[in-house]
């Protein structure tokens, strides 16, 4: 599951503390994303704005036709 919101991908993770990939990129941010068949590479960075939340949970809505 990812989308993009202004320009940006995001990678949800719900209950991500739980998760191996949220841990190996808190240590090293480098990433490479798989989408088809092509490799991007990247940065990860995560969220902590909170003016921010809300319009990637909306945008994440959208893309997925979420209620």
């Amino acid at each position: 599951m990812c989308f993009v919101h202004d320009g940006k991908l995001y990678v949800p993770a719900q209950s991500g503390s739980t998760k191996s990939w949220t841990h190996y990129a808190v240590a090293d941010p480098r990433v490479r994303v798989k989408i088809g068949d092509r490799i991007y590479p990247g940065i990860a960075t995560r969220v902590t704005d909170e003016a921010l939340r809300e319009p990637i949970r909306q945008a994440a809505r959208v893309r997925y036709n979420l209620p």
